[in-house]
């Protein structure tokens, strides 16, 4: 069985050249290739190295048909075709059926997603057969879409972009393996840098990510934040006219993580909902500071959970990593709200705590400048706020 894995992954190797070479002047060597039965079987049940070929050659065809040549559009098509049969297969075999689609109105609860445990059955199916041959087509489709980006032709991932990323997506979100995940973390990422706003795919695109944060796996969820920082600056510069607007999917998408029922989760999303704020201005700023009292307030009336306080103050908290090294005008007022709740359980203290030491340590080196911008009552807030007074009987 090796010998025929290395033979079979030496005779891939040795096609792919020809295919570069030939482009879509290969129309015969393409459809023999891809739709051979060894290759299709080879998604599923052959060794690691032959599906690391098979889906780099999948990745040549793709770029030999996108875009068409002008005058020759046939044989392009006829090496289209080929590849979307084949990719097609591939996804089908990454068994996605159990994320999430459409359905993300409701927030996961925390028994579901706090162990992560649920999640598991959602990402990848539960007979380790079927478990194994998804994870092995999941390589295909990782190596397909590094093979595009590698030469220079990710326009040919645009018409799977959604479903890539699905897949990427999943696999990132998969804890038994741990190189399997990174390699599926890192495609999302450079999904996320395909020319979305030409494609008419930023809207879509967040969408996914939408209906992903509804899973039940914290895993998953988690995953969402790195594709989504390159979307939130892609989306500065999507046209007024697009709808729905990508500011506001952004803007609820991440606040919605940052009340996520799982305390890793929000204490990622933070620096992330930090930059958003930093790109899109003082309106975000004070839609921000506006969202974080009406949740914090609800503490008086015993409304919000821990975990939407703790999200309140993580707002507050993004809103102080706006300014590392001065003082701006709005920024006492967001340290007196913060310094309210210094004495609230964890992981809300732990969090006040850590950003007031933050705040003092990026300070230090002007501080005597920094200093005068506050007044004697808040200087004292925040002296107390770094060491919490201590009560002895």
């Amino acid at each position: 069985a090796n010998e025929t894995s290395l033979s079979h992954a030496t005779a891939l190797r040795f096609v792919a050249p020809l295919l570069a070479e030939l482009r879509w002047r290969g129309p015969q060597l393409a459809e023999a290739t891809l739709s051979r039965g060894s290759t299709a079987a080879a998604v599923t049940a052959g060794a690691r190295q032959v599906r690391e070929e098979v889906g780099a050659l999948l990745a040549l065809s793709m770029q030999a048909a996108s875009p068409p040549p002008p005058g020759q559009p046939q044989p392009a098509a006829r090496i289209g075709a080929a590849a979307a049969g084949l990719l097609r297969s591939v996804l089908a075999a990454c068994r996605l059926e159990g994320l999430p689609r459409g359905s993300a109105d409701a927030a996961p609860d925390a028994a579901s997603g706090g162990n992560g445990g649920g999640g598991v059955v959602l990402l990848e199916p539960e007979d380790e057969g079927e478990r194994a041959s998804a994870r092995a087509a999941r390589v295909v489709a990782l190596a397909c879409v590094r093979g595009c980006v590698r030469h220079g032709r990710p326009q040919a991932l645009l018409p799977y972009g959604e479903q890539l990323l699905r897949a990427s997506l999943a696999t990132a979100a998969s804890i038994n393996d741990p190189d399997l995940s990174n390699a599926g973390r890192a495609c999302a990422v450079l999904l996320a840098q395909l020319p979305l706003l030409e494609a008419g795919l930023l809207v879509p695109f967040l969408a996914l990510l939408k209906d992903l944060s509804a899973s039940p796996s914290w895993h998953l969820r988690g995953c969402l934040l790195p594709p989504l920082k390159y979307l939130i600056y892609l989306g500065q510069f999507a046209p007024p006219s697009l709808q729905p607007p990508p500011q506001e999917a952004i803007q609820a998408l991440l606040l919605q993580l940052l009340v996520d029922p799982q305390l890793e989760v929000r204490e990622a999303a933070m620096p992330v909902v930090a930059g958003y704020v930093r790109l899109y201005g003082p309106h975000a700023r004070r839609r921000l500071l506006a969202w974080a009292d009406n949740i914090l307030k609800k503490r008086k009336n015993g409304g919000a959970p821990l975990a939407q306080r703790h999200g309140g103050v993580l707002g507050l908290a993004a809103l102080v990593a706006l300014a590392p090294y001065d003082v701006p005008s709005w920024l006492p007022e967001v340290l007196e709200r913060l310094a309210r709740h210094a004495q609230q359980p964890q992981p809300i203290k732990a969090a006040v705590s850590r950003v007031f030491a933050d705040f003092k340590r990026t300070h230090q080196d002007n501080w005597a400048a920094s200093r005068k911008r506050l007044t004697p009552e808040q200087l004292e807030m925040l002296a107390d706020a770094e060491q919490p007074p201590h009560w002895y009987a």
